[in-house]
């Protein structure tokens, strides 16, 4: 309706620009879906690094009827760790929307199936990192505000600042 009320000119700007607004929109929206699954691949990196140094240690068993635990009495043995590596192909076609599954919590479901590949120290906090990185660059659905990304991006936009300022002097 105000398009519509728009000289031609004016009105060709407003629709160029509102297409550029849509497109950087979507631009925004499909990094942030790039950056989550970066994150979900580096968390199972880090389980999948320890069954596979799991069955380079039982590969000699691989053909017998028992097979070495990862850990002394642990469950998980030499066909857990292979079957970390087989995703699952769901067929089932959903006659509705998606709900939208929040990739931190996926990421700490998936921690709790695999904690026994997850024993070293190291490996827990290589997980915390993941986490920490999806928890600053993404909203806060409660206040709707964007969650601080860290002081590193605050002193780059305060050093952006001070040079436009210098340049305008």
């Amino acid at each position: 309706a105000e398009l519509s009320a728009m000289p031609p000119q004016q009105r060709m700007r407003a629709e160029l620009e509102d297409v550029s607004a849509w497109l950087m929109v979507n631009s925004m929206k499909t990094e942030k879906i790039q950056f989550e699954l970066w994150c979900a691949q580096c968390a199972r990196n880090v389980w999948r690094k320890k069954a596979v140094g799991h069955l380079r240690h039982v590969y000699t068993e691989m053909g017998g009827k028992t097979l070495s635990p990862i850990a002394p009495g642990s469950a998980h043995t030499g066909r857990h760790s292979l079957d970390v590596f087989r995703e699952r192909v769901v067929r089932d076609v959903s006659n509705s929307v998606p709900q939208f599954v929040d990739p931190r919590q996926e990421i700490a479901d998936n921690v709790r199936v695999y904690s026994a590949l997850l024993q070293d120290p190291a490996d827990i906090k290589a997980i915390e990192r993941i986490q920490a990185l999806l928890s600053g660059h993404d909203f806060d659905a409660n206040t709707q505000t964007k969650r601080p990304e860290g002081a590193g991006f605050e002193q780059e936009q305060e050093q952006e600042q001070e040079q436009q300022q210098e340049q305008e002097q």
